[in-house]
């Protein structure tokens, strides 16, 4: 992150200084100007960049290649002959974070985990597999889940299901 905010700094301040020595932008780029620019608004702008996240500036779209960071899912899919594995890993590891324990058992098989951008399943349970349920269920509802329009969405499966990839998986081809 410190090499990004230096090259960043850099650029704007050779920017800048080139703006400057140009007739028209003299007179209104003095150096008190460049030093709040580049000390001041450079680096707000790019810490607010930072704390708005990368999913909000540049959102994810279908189905993308998750193998990790896949805490708090809302549901999961999986092909039928990878089931019973599952089944007997959860049952011997007993208890623990349903979530954080699948991700392990995928990472264990080798298995590809993929996400489905918008998200199709919306958390509604009361019971969390944390300890405090106030604030763990709260945190665990899908936000984006409800800007999805239902009409718009039976269109966009529609068609997905049309696509010659998945009537082959669905072996319908």
């Amino acid at each position: 992150m410190i090499f990004i905010f230096l090259v960043v700094q850099l650029a704007v301040f050779a920017g800048l200084m080139l703006r400057r020595r140009l007739a028209s932008g003299h007179p209104y780029l003095d150096y008190p100007k460049i030093g709040v620019i580049c000390l001041l608004s450079v680096p707000s702008f790019m810490g607010l960049t930072y704390m708005t996240g990368k999913y909000s500036l540049m959102p994810l779209k279908g189905v993308v290649e998750m193998n990790t960071y896949g805490c708090c899912i809302q549901g999961l899919v999986f092909p039928r002959e990878q089931v019973d594995g599952l089944i007997t890993f959860l049952k011997d590891i007993k208890t623990g974070q349903t979530d954080f324990i699948i991700e392990e058992y995928a990472d264990m098989a080798r298995f590809t985990q993929y996400a489905l951008v918008p998200q199709q399943l919306q958390h509604v349970g009361l019971k969390s597999s944390r300890d405090n349920l106030e604030i763990y269920t709260g945190s665990t509802w899908a936000f984006w889940f409800e800007e999805n329009d239902p009409a718009k969405l039976k269109r966009e499966h529609e068609d997905f299901l049309q696509h010659p990839d998945i009537q082959r998986m669905l072996g319908h081809v």
